[in-house]
């Protein structure tokens, strides 16, 4: 008897200390696909470049480790280190992903670090082809980017669903997602010339998700950023932009809504972006489809963007599927199908056609 008692004494003093350190997870998704690509374009033959091939995509895979610590009173230091692997190289090449650490109460969170804008998080929530072929991130080229040097405070639920997010960078350089690397050199002091906002306020109730979010770059007018067809990112001043979006999932059914519009540093890089989205499970099934209308100033500046597939559940945690995306470019643009997170990407030409089918398998752990 008394030897137990002492067992439990200490193991109870064992427990203690382990009890008020920090929980620690390490998560992560691997997802490799094999594209058949094909680009439409016989001239970039003719001269040497690509005009179909096949590969082996290492789209967005990625392992984290996060955890938290109770402070007490409520009050929790949480902390996030995540990076890209690139599965298909085999150079153990590891990319910047959200890094992080800040803390946690029932006044919401403040983070610091690299994290994703408040506009991209919106955006992630009705993508129907995440990091796939045909992602809508191929057609709102600069406006899905994750910022190092960025404060985040993520507001609690309040009122009937209601939250809002709030991001400010110091100095945007280096984001990843389609936002510019400008020109000043790692280690350097940040100058403050590139300060960015990000805001946003989401909905969230039964089976209806609805968000608007808001964003603003500044650009200094020494900059020089010429910028090439399809990409909205300008020189001079600043460029905004406004996004909406809208998630319905009555049943085995999931609807989604784009809308958003962009004002760049001139008239020439306006654009607005307009997609609607289904998807319907059967059982282990998902059939889905997307189609994304790019829409620039004057003539010769639209382009759209379709994307179908099918996914099948193999387990809680493994995804195969196939999929089908194609990119229609006017004479003046050359919007991508195979970017947006998926591996492997190639810019086309202008006036260029992408389109590929895709093979691929997802697991989280």
């Amino acid at each position: 008897m008394n030897k137990s008692i002492i067992a439990l004494a200490v193991a109870g003093l064992m427990a203690a200390p382990m009890a008020a350190q920090a929980d620690a997870t390490v998560y992560g998704k691997v997802h490799a696909s094999i594209d058949f690509m094909s680009y439409d374009n016989p001239n970039d033959a003719a001269a040497g470049g690509i005009d179909d091939n096949t590969v082996l995509a290492s789209n967005s895979s990625r392992i984290g480790f996060k955890g938290s610590e109770d402070l007490g009173g409520g009050l929790k230091a949480i902390w996030k280190l995540e990076s890209g692997l690139d599965l298909d190289e085999g150079d153990g090449t590891f990319s910047m992903r959200n890094r992080y650490v800040g803390l946690n109460g029932g006044w919401g969170t403040l983070l610091g670090g690299v994290h994703d804008t408040p506009m991209k998080t919106i955006g992630r929530k009705v993508e129907l082809f995440p990091e796939y072929l045909g992602d809508f991130r191929n057609v709102t080229t600069g406006w899905d980017a994750r910022v190092p040097n960025v404060v985040v405070y993520q507001a609690p639920t309040f009122g009937n669903g209601f939250s809002f997010d709030l991001a400010y960078t110091f100095d945007w350089q280096g984001a990843s997602g389609g936002a510019p690397v400008l020109n000043e050199a790692e280690g350097n002091t940040d100058n403050n010339d590139y300060t960015a906002l990000s805001a946003s306020i989401d909905w969230t109730s039964g089976n209806w998700y609805l968000a608007l979010a808001y964003e603003d770059h500044d650009v200094p007018a020494s900059t020089l950023l010429p910028p090439a067809p399809g990409t909205p990112l300008g020189t001079d001043s600043s460029e905004d932009s406004i996004r909406a979006v809208a998630k319905w999932t009555p049943g085995a059914w999931m609807l989604t809504a784009f809308y958003q519009t962009v004002g760049g540093v001139t008239s020439a890089e306006d654009f607005d972006v307009m997609g609607i989205g289904a998807g319907y499970k059967m059982g282990k099934n998902m059939i889905k489809a997307q189609y994304y209308m790019n829409s620039g100033e004057g003539s010769e500046n639209d382009a759209t963007l379709m994307a179908v597939g099918w996914d099948y559940k193999m387990s809680k945690r493994t995804t195969a599927y196939i999929a089908y995306a194609a990119t229609d470019n006017d004479l003046n643009t050359n919007y991508a199908v195979n970017k947006g997170g998926h591996g492997d990407s190639y810019t086309p030409g202008g006036g260029e056609d992408p389109s590929g089918f895709s093979i691929g398998v997802i697991h989280d752990f």
